[in-house]
């Protein structure tokens, strides 16, 4: 098949997605009447992950996935498409384990994956597509393993034109941020690297995935993503709404706990005082000083905290 007919067998397969997307996006659309309320809460639930199938307009599958072998191939997307009559998945969710096969395969660790295509599409056709055979990448930069590799997605996000808000970019992931991103949710992680290796992408993404892994533990209106600062939480905010979940939380450091409270960032001080606040000997002095402030309450009163969404009194005792 030459890349014509291929580009033709492609644009009708998404042509078909689309169209299983827009008649489930329809369904959502219609009034609840007669079903139970345990129906009607799965129904409200499926709703509020609509925009997770992205605008009418948007290509359903953004990558392509075959495994070694040759007889299985997965079409990876933000949200899952099932052909309702056949049962057939037409387009696998970035968030499964097999969708996350798109981002952590490469080269030198192919993971099962024989060949990844990334589409390029105008809206919902395909204008072009770039396969990556891992066997044949293998054998062309096996000397140049040393030195970070940028596949052509990425490349072309970072020669995008740039509007002052982050998009979400689950389609230039790097295999090296993968494992971070789809951690356990059993403690906390701690992601550290210089300016612009990609932290920020990591953890909105890592919110989203963990959301959609862990829904029944991990309601998406008790996560809150804080920024250091009003500017950063404005470059971020569109991220996670553009990925379906728009229930989450997001605010900056100097707006915790103020309960709406402007607060006064930075004072004049010596240059003398600056430099011996930067010293490393301040570690201890600090830890003494928060330690020496720490204490229970003098008296009976109580201490009264939220929880839960209700008020817990505790004594002193």
């Amino acid at each position: 098949m030459d890349r014509e007919q291929e580009l033709t067998t492609e644009q009708e397969y998404f042509d078909h997605a689309r169209e299983i997307r827009e008649n489930k996006r329809q369904a959502r659309s219609q009034p609840v009447s007669a079903a139970s309320s345990k129906d009607s809460a799965l129904i409200t639930r499926d709703r509020g992950r609509s925009a997770e199938l992205r605008p009418p307009s948007e290509a359903p599958a953004f990558g392509r996935i075959d495994l070694e072998g040759g007889d299985t191939t997965y079409y990876i997307g933000y949200a899952g498409i099932t052909d309702p009559d056949t049962q057939d998945v037409l387009v696998v969710n970035w968030r499964t384990k097999v969708g996350g096969l798109y981002s952590l395969a490469e080269a030198d660790n192919p993971c099962g994956v024989e060949r990844k295509r990334s589409f390029d599409c105008d809206e919902h056709k395909i204008v072009d597509f770039t396969d990556y055979v891992f066997a044949d990448l293998a054998a062309r930069i096996s000397e140049l393993r040393e030195e970070p590799t940028f596949d052509d997605d990425l490349l072309r996000e970072l020669d995008r034109t740039r509007t002052g808000e982050m998009h979400e970019v689950v389609k230039t992931i790097q295999a090296s941020q993968t494992p971070i991103m789809r951690a356990p949710l059993d403690g906390i992680l701690l992601v550290q690297g210089a300016p612009g290796t990609g932290k920020t992408v990591v953890a909105l993404h890592r919110v989203s995935w963990l959301l959609y892994n862990y829904a029944d533990d991990l309601p998406a209106d008790r996560v809150l993503v804080v920024g250091p600062n009003p500017t950063f939480t404005r470059y971020i905010r569109g991220v996670l709404p553009a990925l379906g979940d728009r229930e989450v939380r997001q605010t900056h450091v100097a707006d915790l706990g103020q309960a709406g409270r402007s607060v006064r960032l930075g004072r004049d001080e010596e240059h003398g005082a600056t430099v011996l606040k930067g010293q490393a000997r301040m570690a201890d002095l600090l830890a003494r000083a928060l330690h020496s402030r720490v204490g229970l309450p003098a008296g009976p009163e109580l201490v009264t905290i939220p929880l839960s969404g209700r008020l817990v009194p505790l004594d002193t005792e």
